[in-house]
């Protein structure tokens, strides 16, 4: 410069980009603390394969991160459900209008089969479009609501084949009552040889008689378990 050797130098302050790559990381970090410790398992699947799980996730299915990453995401599913949960997936990345919150079937490491609700959303994940899905293992309550349903039907039954029982014992007790009661009356007016036949009806239909209402009393004490069943 001017015949003479100089060195040029110029600064930036970077104190603001500084800052704001600092903001960036604390909430990357929180971030990742959030979705490392949620109840629900988190995962991304970008069309292709798995492109990220959290820790619960694996807790759920028993696999680990690396084992998850290199496993056919569709062999998660149960077959029951796998083709449904596919097809779906596949119109959701396309752009179509489909359910986000549903139910389906898992399978675990241990060949265990789970019961969980999914909801998933769209987005941007690396510059390609993805699917990023909750699950929750709902397997506790599915097993609770079906011993319910189960034992609803059982009460149900049961209260079935009591109608039907007391409208059959009704009609039986009915037959030899109505014998005792018809030639009771009769006996007054019968003939002596008579007398003797409606004795024995009488008789007859008296033994039926206690005999049903033996039934009925063991059958009374069957329903309140004082007797074992033979």
């Amino acid at each position: 410069y001017y015949g003479e050797e100089v060195v040029f130098a110029y600064a930036i302050d970077i104190t603001d980009w500084h800052a704001t790559q600092k903001q960036l990381e604390e909430r990357e970090e929180n971030y990742r603390a959030i979705v490392e410790n949620i109840h629900d398992g988190l995962y991304i699947y970008n069309g292709k394969e798995l492109a990220f799980v959290n820790d619960q996730l694996c807790e759920i299915t028993g696999f680990t991160k690396e084992e998850m990453f290199q496993k056919d995401v569709w062999n998660f599913f149960h077959p029951d459900d796998r083709e449904r949960i596919k097809k779906n997936a596949f119109a959701r990345l396309s752009g179509k209008n489909i359910p986000t919150v549903f139910s389906s079937k898992f399978i675990t490491k241990s060949g265990e089969t789970k019961y969980g609700e999914f909801m998933v959303r769209q987005i941007t994940y690396q510059g390609e479009i993805a699917i990023m899905g909750a699950v929750r293992d709902v397997t506790e309550r599915i097993i609770s609501e079906q011993q319910l349903l189960e034992a609803k039907d059982k009460a149900e039954e049961s209260s079935r084949l009591k109608s039907a029982f007391l409208n059959n014992m009704n009609h039986e007790l009915r037959t030899p009552m109505n014998a005792i009661m018809g030639f009771s009356e009769l006996m007054d007016k019968a003939e002596p040889d008579q007398k003797t036949q409606f004795a024995s009806i009488i008789r007859n239909s008296s033994k039926q008689l206690l005999s049903l209402m033996n039934d009925v009393l063991y059958l009374s004490r069957l329903q309140s378990e004082r007797l074992p069943v033979k």
